[in-house]
């Protein structure tokens, strides 16, 4: 996945010589410091140091404590701006990060006003059908906007509560194949501890590392769509790899346009994806997929048995007209025999008659 995920930022950008930021790659960063002795100019941000991230996530077996990145900037309270003061970057790099943010639009804003004008905002986004959230509901526009007036910075009480009592214990390949069923399609909470963080979070601000925005591509590109039609922020999409087969996330890459003009507004919006129908139709297209093939392959050996069935109605018909042929031969044989008998036992009939009559 890491691997997929460096190809295609490296169809959109190219990192080498320009100056990077990556958001939250712990112990997996997109965009190493160092690659063959070549250094690179990458910084790395997160809520914690490095030293703060390794004891956070010493007990954690999915991270290796050892890899975790030297911590550049330090962003406990969200405010990026604050945290790498006067620096701009010619691309960001973020994944699995946009779906955790309180307040995504300010969070989207802020990260384009640290990006140079032609930069390039790398999102890698989990894709809901295919992830624990597949139960929620898709995260709406106004809801975005409603975090953004009000500024949020923490994740609010819903999106606390429905997680805790909604994600589901889901295999993404098993969705895929189509072969999901209540019995692997587990809760990962209990309504019990859903009510609990709630109120913890509506008492105390406690702050939930939950997954706040809830996205498809087509989700995703429709609040891209709204926040350039509302003169909230202009970008241009200057990349996108839709939910492969098998896999549980789509990337885009959001390009800083590189001057304000009249058309801009147009130009962000025509260059918004229009996705194929199997992206809608996902993740139900293998199963698509397989019935069309099947459907095919009866088509065609159906097709198969009707030529095979009128190629030995002809041969039956061909067979019938021989056997027809060799009965009328046959009676006329018979027939020419029965005539020649009859004429010879009357000729047999007529010579003993005489002979008879001779000797009376």
């Amino acid at each position: 996945m890491t691997e997929s995920r460096r190809a295609f930022l490296h169809e959109l950008v190219d990192i080498d010589g320009r100056t990077g930021l990556e958001i939250g790659p712990l112990d997996r960063p997109l965009v190493e410091p160092a690659v063959e002795g070549k250094e690179r100019k990458i910084s790395y941000l997160d809520h914690l140091s490095t030293k703060g991230l390794r004891q956070k996530y010493g007990a954690d077996a999915s991270v290796d404590t050892d890899k975790i990145v030297e911590v550049d900037f330090i962003c406990p309270d969200g405010d990026i701006l604050k945290a790498v003061g006067d620096q701009t970057f010619d691309y960001i790099v973020a994944s699995h990060v946009v779906e955790h943010v309180p307040n995504p639009i300010q969070w989207l804003k802020d990260l384009f006003q640290i990006l140079n004008p032609g930069g390039m905002l790398f999102l890698v986004v989990p894709d809901k059908r295919f992830t624990f959230d597949i139960q929620r509901p898709l995260t709406t526009f106004g809801q975005m906007v409603e975090a953004y007036l009000n500024k949020r910075s923490i994740p609010p009480v819903s999106a606390v509560y429905d997680q805790f009592s909604s994600a589901m214990s889901v295999d993404g390949g098993g969705v895929w194949a189509g072969s999901m069923n209540s019995e692997n399609v587990l809760p990962m909470g209990t309504s019990t501890d859903a009510w609990a963080a709630a109120q913890n979070v509506h008492a105390n601000q406690a702050y939930y590392d939950v997954h706040v925005s809830i996205f498809t591509p087509w989700s995703f590109f429709e609040v891209i769509r709204k926040l350039i039609q509302n003169d909230i922020l202009y970008c241009q999409v200057g990349g996108f790899s839709d939910t492969q087969p098998g896999q549980i996330e789509f990337m885009a890459g959001l390009k800083k346009p590189e001057a304000v003009t009249d058309a801009l507004a147009d130009t962000c919006i025509a260059s918004i994806p229009r996705l194929p129908f199997e992206s809608f139709m996902a993740p139900f297209m293998p199963q698509v997929r397989s019935l069309s093939e099947s459907y095919h392959k009866l088509t065609a050996t159906l097709t198969e048995t009707n030529e095979l069935l009128h190629k030995a109605n002809f041969s039956l018909a061909q067979e019938r007209e021989r056997s027809e042929h060799i009965h009328d031969l046959l009676r006329k044989a018979n027939a020419e025999k029965e005539a020649i008998f009859r004429s010879r036992s009357l000729r047999l009939a007529r010579r003993l008659s005489r002979y008879l009559n001779f000797w009376r």
